[in-house]
């Protein structure tokens, strides 16, 4: 069994950027009879494949990848503890985009981000 919490995923994305299945097919070089695999959890698709559908929708890989872990994984095994997912529920698409960012920042950056903020309140 194919992971659900994946296809739902990559519906939902589809859906909102109002594209069909061929059109997200076609823009990622796949038929659209794999594609529909992916959206209904009947097929993984391979590492590129995610690079690619991340591309096209303009969000971190991490999103997708993210959902085959159980949360509870994250947070317990330790295999995991540098593993950083942006999927959190409580968090809007635009919120985990710039934590994605703020992360890809260096130290420095950072310091220069939090004064920033700081300064507003």
């Amino acid at each position: 069994m194919q992971n659900k919490k994946f296809a739902n995923l990559l519906r939902q994305k589809r859906e909102n950027a109002g594209l069909t299945q061929y059109e997200v097919a076609d823009a990622i070089n796949i038929s659209r009879t794999s594609y529909t695999f992916y959206e209904t959890a009947g097929r993984m698709p391979s590492v590129e494949t995610i690079l690619n559908i991340s591309t096209l929708y303009q969000i971190n890989p991490m999103e997708l990848l993210c959902t085959f872990i159980p949360k509870s994984k994250l947070t317990t095994d330790p295999r995991y503890k540098n593993f950083k997912c942006y999927g959190d529920d409580s968090l809007t698409q635009q919120d985990q985009q710039l934590l994605y960012n703020y992360n890809q920042l260096n130290n420095q950056q950072k310091e220069l981000v939090n004064t920033l903020i700081n300064s507003f309140f």
